[in-house]
C-alpha cells in the first residue's frame, strides 16, 4: 500500500496543510495528489515555490492565522532542527478535532539505517515517535507500516520492505489547551 492510499480517506474534502511542499518531481507529485483530494490546500516549505498556496517559511514558527482540518508532514519531522517546535506549532494550527498525519522512515528497518538521508536530524521507531508525540500533546490513533513512498517499487522489493516506513495519524489530547 502506498502513502497516498493510506492518506486519501483522511484528507478527502478537508482543509489541508502540507508541511514540506517543495521538492517533488513531476513523476511523483505528492502536492498534486493532495490538491486532487483536499477541499482546500495550503503548503509550507523552507524553499520558495511557484506553486500557488505554498509559502516559504519554517513550520517550527510560521503563523498562518488560521487552522486546518488536517496537517500532513510527509517525511519532514526527521529533517527539522527542532521536532518539538514543529509539533507544538502544528497543534496550534489544527481544528479542535483535527488530525496530524506523519510519515517517517522506520529507524529499525535495515534499508533506513544503512542508507540514511543526508537531510535527517533524527531517527524514530514506533516507540520513540509515540513518546515524542505524547510529550507535545498528541495521541496516536493509528500507526501502520508500509513499504515506502515510491509507488514504482517492484513487487519483490515491496514484500521485503513492508516495514520500511511508518504512517501515523494523531490528534491533540482532549482537554489540552493550545501549546
Amino acid at each position: 500500500m502506498t502513502r497516498e492510499q493510506l492518506i486519501r480517506d483522511f484528507i478527502s474534502g478537508k482543509d489541508v496543510l502540507d508541511v514540506g511542499s517543495v521538492g517533488e518531481d513531476s513523476s511523483h507529485s505528492f502536492w498534486q495528489f493532495l490538491r486532487r483530494h483536499a477541499k482546500s490546500l495550503a503548503g509550507i516549505d523552507l524553499r520558495p515555490s511557484d506553486q500557488p498556496g505554498v509559502v516559504a517559511g519554517n513550520m517550527e514558527s510560521y503563523q498562518f492565522g488560521r487552522t486546518f482540518d488536517v496537517i500532513v508532514a510527509g517525511d519532514v519531522l526527521i529533517q527539522t532542527d527542532n521536532q518539538g517546535l514543529l509539533l507544538d506549532n502544528a497543534a496550534r494550527h489544527l481544528q479542535p478535532d483535527g488530525l496530524l498525519i506523519l510519515t517517517l522512515p522506520n529507524a529499525k528497518w535495515p534499508t533506513v539505517f544503512l542508507r540514511p538521508s543526508p537531510f535527517q536530524t533524527g531517527w524514530h521507531d514506533r516507540h520513540t515517535i509515540t513518546r515524542l508525540l505524547g510529550r507535545h500533546g498528541f495521541e496516536v490513533v493509528k500507526l501502520d507500516f508500509y513499504p515506502g513512498n515510491r509507488d514504482t517499487m517492484k513487487t519483490v522489493r515491496k514484500s521485503i520492505g513492508f516495514r520500511q516506513s511508518m504512517f501515523i495519524v494523531c490528534r491533540t489530547k482532549h482537554g489540552k489547551e493550545s501549546v
